[in-house]
């Protein structure tokens, strides 16, 4: 009888010692479970994080969109005002030449009209003297 009691009392202390074991592994499995809530929360603060950056960056790309179709209409914009310019510098200088001949002419006109003058003022000194 005191062999079995022996032998409970090692059973008894094996059991307790598993039982140490058990709380022992269940306390660090508690352990992990914090550990991997922990790192949940962190990760869905990570995600809210991305989430905002996402947010933020296509908030970007629209505005950097919208600052692209303002740059192609500026520069649909420039190229008219451009051809303006080539166009209207074109007709300025035709109108340069024009005014150039014109200019001719009015000095040609002049000498002539002087000229007319001298042979009427000719003509009217020598009826005079007749």
């Amino acid at each position: 009888m005191e062999e079995v009691l022996r032998e409970l009392k090692q059973i008894n202390q094996h059991l307790d010692s598993i039982d140490n074991r058990l709380n022992s592994m269940e306390n660090r499995l508690e352990s992990v479970e914090n550990r991997l809530e922990s790192v949940e929360n962190r990760l869905e603060s990570v995600e809210n994080r991305l989430e905002s950056v996402e947010n933020r960056l296509e908030s970007v790309e629209n505005r950097l969109e919208s600052v692209e179709n303002r740059l192609e209409i500026v520069e649909f914009e420039q190229k008219q005002v451009k051809q303006a310019v080539l166009e209207t510098n074109e007709k300025i200088n035709r109108l340069a030449v024009i005014q150039e001949s014109q200019h001719r002419i009015i000095e040609i006109l002049s000498a002539r009209s002087i000229q007319h003058e001298a042979e009427i003022k000719k003509i009217n000194d020598l009826q005079g003297v007749v």
